[in-house]
């Protein structure tokens, strides 16, 4: 049986991008789909596991592999200028695995949401993201679906699919 390990983005104490005409923050948001990723199916080959964020965000990576994940998703938002659309999935660029898995991401999610290709773009160990992507064991993404700060709908159902559709990609095609 393969696990994923799910992790939403920031935590109730640093929650990330927030929509305010929509009264909805970043953190909620993706918790709230792993939350239906965990509940929507029966995934009766895939061990789903949600894991928040403890501690601080340096002792992360090391509390996810303590969990023995066979791949790691870490879901964001991105937020810009209010204007900027698009899905983009980042990789660690020393990671064949995790370049795969965001090529992957980042077509279902460009599929189901028809929103501009931002593209899967690699991550240097110094780089925003770098720390969680490069540091742990195995192939870890991070999905930026949408910029949640010029949106007027939250593609709920949408992401739901692209994600779920994704993870059971990744694991048939043992990426």
């Amino acid at each position: 049986m393969k696990r994923v390990v799910i992790v939403p983005g920031h935590s109730y104490k640093d929650p990330g991008a927030v929509n305010e005409s929509l009264g909805i923050t970043e953190y909620e948001y993706c918790l709230n789909r792993t939350l239906e990723l965990l509940k929507g199916d029966t995934w009766d080959d895939i061990d789903v596991v949600l894991k928040t964020r403890n501690r601080s965000y340096s002792e992360l990576p090391g509390e996810i592999d303590s969990l023995s994940p066979d791949y790691i998703l870490e879901l964001h938002l991105n937020a810009a200028n209010k204007k900027a659309q698009g899905s983009e999935v980042l990789y660690c660029r020393a990671s064949s695995r995790g370049k795969r898995m965001a090529e992957i991401i980042q077509k279902n999610l460009v599929q189901r949401l028809n929103l501009a290709d931002r593209g899967a773009k690699s991550k240097e160990r110094k780089e925003a993201g770098g720390h969680i992507l490069w540091g742990t064991k195995a192939p870890c993404v991070i999905v930026e679906s949408f910029f949640l700060d010029s949106t007027r709908e939250l593609h709920r159902q949408e992401v739901y699919e692209a994600l779920r559709t994704s993870i059971r990609e990744i694991v048939d095609k043992g990426v």
